[in-house]
């Protein structure tokens, strides 16, 4: 989304996100121009997988905006002045007028609440806000108009500074318009998670070696600095968990001539990387080609090639074991379609229909990740396929495109896959099928997704077609094409294992 004037200012408060890692939602304190907000229980403030949310509707009225919710749609639209800001529960896309926009999480229900992200309610609504990570609060503040704006993109330059090391972070807000608010490092890889905007500079260094990544014009966010300790040099350590590559990972504000946020990899030896991307999620891949330069998601897999087909059935009784996820679910909806029904349902409709065809299977043992309307966490589904050392791992979707001309026209089916060890399972999922859809054939993609990339054998995500066209949504939906698909992915596995 650009952002342009006092949107610069206030994007560096409104990247509240204390924790990399998911945490359990807690309570929020809601305070406006110094006045603490009276909700009801279902309409607090919560802290949701390290987003801070609050109630749109409680937020609204106190500045005197109207409400309309269309349950169908799972949509709730503000209206403000000669502009209406139109959401749907479960989707990151958002209209303000007829412009798209991208939220940083999608919006929930709460009870009879609609909880959004604080960084739209700042942007759309006209307000300061600031975040007590000490109190659990949030404190918003109607913006005068010569506050709204001002342009607060100057950047510090400080040439000499030593290439390795960084300064105190705690500079004044208006200093950086984006952040790095994530970092993790594991099974050699690094992930940060940093504003959608950002483009990272990666390269390696010696003496000793190192790969260093630059978010030019970025800032670790308050909440990622406080939870590691400040050395002498204003740098940050995290451990690299006993990682045999890896010595050590630093992070700290570069004030050169191109300030940055930097992160160092401190490795044992000389490594080489690729990087990959996805909604301000970026993986960098520690591999054994000293000097390769990163290479682009959407061209690339992530990884070097390795033999497709397990030699060994990791199931019972010598059966090949395939982790079957319905996508979304529970809470997530997912895309709605053209006449209100939700891409959940058609997941899971189709996922118990490949388990009725493969129940009793001697060849196959069919796990799924929900067999009703839950939502497993994607780090749950991820999880589960690689402790039961599943063989294959099939992620079942419908895709949408925003309610335009062009949206509605979006048409046919595709595979997305992340390794190089999936392309196969990949080409062979895609050809069954665009047969059993019978839509247009996208053909198979390379993307960096989370559970394509996390789980630790040949893993596909399809999309069966899209629920924005009239044409897909009506046949995505009828029993036949769901049978046909569901004997597609039953043929494409057995096909794929040779049985």
């Amino acid at each position: 989304m650009k952002k342009y004037g006092w949107l610069l200012f206030l994007a560096f408060w409104l990247c509240l996100i204390p924790s990399f890692h998911k945490a359990e939602a807690a309570g929020v304190g809601l305070f406006l121009d110094g006045e603490r907000l009276n909700v009801s229980g279902d309409a607090t403030g919560e802290m949701v997988n390290g987003k801070v949310m609050v109630p749109l509707r409680v937020i609204g009225e106190e500045l005197g905006y109207k409400f309309e919710w269309e349950p169908k749609e799972y949509k709730v639209t503000v209206h403000k002045s000669n502009t209406d800001i139109s959401m749907y529960v479960g989707r990151t896309m958002a209209y303000v007028g007829k412009k798209e926009v991208q939220l940083d999480s999608p919006p929930l229900l709460r009870g009879s609440s609609t909880l959004v992200p604080l960084r739209f309610v700042g942007e759309q609504l006209g307000l300061s806000v600031k975040w007590d990570n000490a109190g659990k609060a949030v404190y918003l503040q109607k913006l005068a108009a010569d506050d709204a704006d001002k342009d607060s993109d100057s950047k510090a330059d400080e040439p000499g500074t030593d290439p390795d090391k960084g300064t105190d972070t705690d500079t004044d807000a208006g200093e950086h318009a984006h952040e790095v608010y994530g970092i993790r490092f594991s099974d050699g890889q690094l992930t940060v998670l940093a504003d959608e905007e950002s483009e990272p500079n990666v390269f390696t260094m010696t003496g000793p070696d190192r790969i260093v990544v630059d978010f030019p014009n970025v800032e670790f966010s308050e909440e990622l600095n406080d939870q590691y300790t400040k050395e002498s040099d204003g740098t940050r350590a995290i451990e690299a968990d006993g990682d045999e590559d890896v010595q050590l990972l630093r992070f700290g504000q570069f004030d050169g001539s191109d300030p940055a946020a930097r992160i160092v990899l401190v490795l044992n030896s000389a490594k080489g990387y690729s990087l990959a991307k996805e909604e301000g999620e970026y993986v960098i891949t520690l591999n054994d080609s000293p000097g390769e330069s990163p290479g682009e998601s959407a061209d690339e897999p992530v990884n070097e090639p390795v033999p497709s087909n397990p030699a060994e059935p990791s199931g019972e009784d010598g059966r090949w074991l395939i982790v079957l996820d319905a996508g979304h679910g529970g809470k997530d909806p997912g895309a709605s379609s053209i006449t209100g029904r939700t891409e959940k349902e058609f997941n899971l409709a189709v996922a118990l229909k490949v388990q009725e065809r493969l129940q009793g299977d001697p060849d196959v043992e069919l796990v799924l990740t929900r067999d009703g309307d839950t939502y497993p966490e994607l780090e749950e589904r991820s999880s589960l396929a690689n402790s039961l050392n599943a063989n294959i791992f099939v992620s079942i979707h419908a895709n949408s495109m925003p309610k335009t001309a062009t949206g509605m026209l979006a048409n046919g089916s595709e595979t997305y896959y992340t390794r190089a060890d999936s392309k196969e399972l990949a080409l062979v999922m895609q050809k069954y099928l665009a047969e059993a859809t019978g839509f247009k054939d996208n053909g198979i993609k390379v993307q960096n997704l989370h559970v394509t990339r996390e789980t630790k054998m040949p893993a596909v995500l399809l999309e069966a077609g899209y629920l924005s066209n009239a044409g897909n949504e009506a046949a995505l939906y009828s029993e036949e094409t769901q049978n046909r698909i569901a004997d597609g992915i039953v043929n494409a596995l057995r096909e794929y294992l040779d049985l």
